[in-house]
């Protein structure tokens, strides 16, 4: 895989050249080294990193290491080898990213996991997930209001009518839970606020309009 890559895990930043997986290895590669509160604390920079499924070996490259203010804490060290503990693999940094259309509900939980385990802010997959729960029960949501015009409706004589409103409102739920999910993909909205939403205001509405023609 040619093109610079990139890979954010908790502790390190990762940007290489080209990735050779089944080669279990990296071409142009420099990893950043961050402290908990995420400032840079060294830096690695070689021209191959070759992966033996538990540690790495950096070739031809040098080692800098900075203090808690961004500065140079010592001069740059040269190496010809430098094998490091670092836990991430090459199969992981150069996976082809799935669309959340081309995952199931179990991949996109996972996945938005992982984001957050690595400290990326990538709120798509876990807005993506909410909002298929949220499908799921429209149905729900649909039969709340389309049981009472319908009671109401047949007596009368207005099924065709009852039917049409029970429509309008789905085309309109659709419309606010499209719009709502856009926020939260913004990240404007945190995930499950974006995706339940529109269920909880149509709920709501389909609670009263019950009462409504029940009174």
């Amino acid at each position: 895989k040619k093109g610079q890559i990139w890979y954010r895990s908790a502790q390190r930043l990762w940007s290489a050249q080209i990735s050779q997986p089944l080669a279990q290895r990296l071409l142009g590669v420099t990893v950043y080294e961050m402290d908990t509160e995420g400032t840079i604390r060294q830096r690695y920079d070689a021209a191959e990193a070759r992966y033996d499924g538990q540690t790495w070996l950096f070739l031809q490259g040098t080692h800098r290491v900075f203090n808690a203010d961004g500065l140079f804490d010592s001069l740059p060290e040269a190496f010809t080898e430098l094998r490091l503990a670092f836990p991430e693999n090459p199969q992981a940094m150069s996976r082809v990213r799935k669309t959340p259309e081309e995952m199931g509900l179990r991949e996109l939980y996972a996945y938005a996991a992982e984001l957050r385990s690595q400290g990326r802010q990538e709120p798509l997959y876990s807005v993506e997930f909410h909002g298929e729960l949220a499908y799921a029960a429209l149905c729900i949501i649909m039969a709340g209001f389309g049981m009472p015009l319908a009671l109401r409706m047949n007596r009368n004589g207005g099924t065709t009518l009852a039917l049409s409103l029970t429509l309008l409102c789905g085309f309109g739920y659709v419309i606010l839970h499209n719009f709502i999910l856009a926020l939260g993909h913004n990240g404007q909205l945190p995930p499950a606020v974006a995706a339940w939403t529109a269920n909880g205001l149509f709920g709501v509405g389909s609670l009263m309009l019950a009462k409504r023609f029940h009174a």
